[in-house]
């Protein structure tokens, strides 16, 4: 198949300090969305399917489900790179496609703007609780 695009992707990931940053930060993620699933699993079993009433319930667990799916799809993406330089490396005669690469780029960023929209409506939440915060939301947007 055929690419009439060009994407522009950074194939090995976690090479500088910065980078290494990156990790901490998407490890301290995955550390912080396990507590989560703990902390939801606890008041699934506790509330039963009285939980999913709650819009924000609903809410908590389609951004879990994001996180999740993302994390998959990085760890996917950075196997099959590992595997497509080697093989490349290997054997110079042979064109090496990332087109796939390119395709799970795109839909990780797509669910990471998603994620990215559904946390913001969480965070709307809990400015409402707070009267000063609900009195800047309302009167600055």
């Amino acid at each position: 198949a055929t690419s009439h695009e060009i994407f522009v992707q950074k194939l090995l990931r976690y090479v500088s300090t910065k980078d290494n940053v990156l990790f901490g930060f998407e490890v301290a993620l995955i550390v912080f969305v396990v507590y989560y699933i703990v902390v939801e699993s606890v008041e699934l079993m506790v509330f039963r399917m009285n939980y999913f009433v709650q819009y924000w319930n609903v809410l908590d667990n389609i951004i879990i489900v994001q996180i999740l799916a993302g994390a998959a799809i990085s760890l996917y993406r950075s196997v099959t790179i590992n595997d497509l330089v080697t093989r490349s490396k290997t054997d110079l005669d042979t064109f090496t496609s990332f087109e796939t690469i390119a395709y799970y780029e795109s839909v990780y960023n797509d669910l990471a703007a998603l994620c990215l929209f559904f946390s913001w409506i969480k965070i709307f939440k809990y400015l409402k609780f707070n009267k000063t915060m609900r009195h800047f939301l309302y009167h600055s947007v």
